[in-house]
Order: C-alpha cells, then sequence, then structure tokens
C-alpha cells in the first residue's frame, strides 16, 4: 500500500479559543478521506515515493452577517527523500451557514470546518 501523510499547514482561525480544535478536526476529516487508499505515515525507507496531502485552512466570522465560512485548500505532492516529483493545488472548498456569534461553541465550527475539508 502506497504511504501518506497529511498536515494541516496553515491555518487562520477567526477565535484563537478556537484554532487548536479546527486543525485536530481538518487531519481528522482528511485522514478518514485517505485511509482506504493510503497507509497514513511517511515510509521508513528514505527512497521510496510517497504522497503529502497539506491543508490550508481559513476560517471567519461575520458579525455582522452571523454568517461562519470555512475554507480548506489542498496542496498534493509526490515526495521521495527531500525531492518533490509532483506539486499539484486544489481551490478550496467552502462552507457556509449562519450561527449565533454570541452562542458560538467549538462543535459549530468543527460541523463547518468537516464540511469544507471533506472532499467533494
Amino acid at each position: 500500500m502506497t504511504c501518506a501523510e497529511v498536515d494541516v499547514v496553515k491555518g487562520k482561525v477567526f477565535d484563537k479559543k478556537f484554532e487548536a480544535g479546527v486543525m485536530k478536526t481538518a487531519g481528522r476529516v482528511a485522514e478518514s478521506a485517505l485511509k482506504a487508499e493510503f497507509a497514513l505515515e511517511v515510509p521508513k525507507d528514505k527512497q521510496a515515493r510517497y504522497w503529502s496531502v497539506d491543508l490550508n485552512l481559513t476560517v471567519t466570522l461575520d458579525n455582522k452577517s452571523q454568517e461562519l465560512d470555512a475554507g480548506c485548500g489542498v496542496i498534493v505532492q509526490i515526495k521521495q527523500g527531500s525531492k518533490k516529483f509532483l506539486h499539484a493545488s486544489k481551490p478550496p472548498n467552502s462552507a457556509k451557514g449562519k450561527v449565533n456569534a454570541a452562542k458560538l461553541v467549538q462543535a459549530d465550527v468543527d460541523r463547518m470546518v468537516e464540511d469544507a475539508v471533506r472532499p467533494r
């Protein structure tokens, strides 16, 4: 089975208190999507080729419209040691929804992130 690693390389979250949960959720959803096709690890053999899937997350809250927006761009690379053989990026998925900003909890933010990260 081919190996792959998933990494949340960038994340911009409107409130620091949600940041750790957002990163964890994004990684979990991406790994779940890849688990059927890849062994999720960097190969022990330095000469082996493997996939690297990097996520770039942005989560914003518009207080005026009470809308939460989560976006996730994906960068895919095939690597062998420190060499890159392929580099491709996918336009970001986006998920939006109305929320009550005064009662916003981690689960609300995570739901939007799941929708943005999940492959379409």
